[in-house]
């Protein structure tokens, strides 16, 4: 799957494509943060565990491609 848009130079994240990564980053942290971080005191709970680090994943990758030039 091709990041750049069309116009968009090959081999690297054009600005929007930045800026888009960092949005959803925001996004997701977010919801880390205000929904997922309050049933951490459920950590027996095989559910929320593998939600948990699903979403830490994203939000570590969503970061990453966020930053990359």
């Amino acid at each position: 799957m091709a990041l750049a848009h069309a116009g968009g130079r090959a081999g690297g994240l054009d600005r929007y494509e930045r800026a888009f990564f960092e949005s959803v980053h925001h996004r997701v942290e977010n919801f880390i943060m205000g929904i997922l971080l309050p049933h951490q005191k459920k950590l027996d709970d095989p559910y929320i565990c593998t939600v948990m680090a699903q979403m830490g994943a994203i939000e570590s990758t969503l970061h990453l491609l966020a930053k990359l030039e």
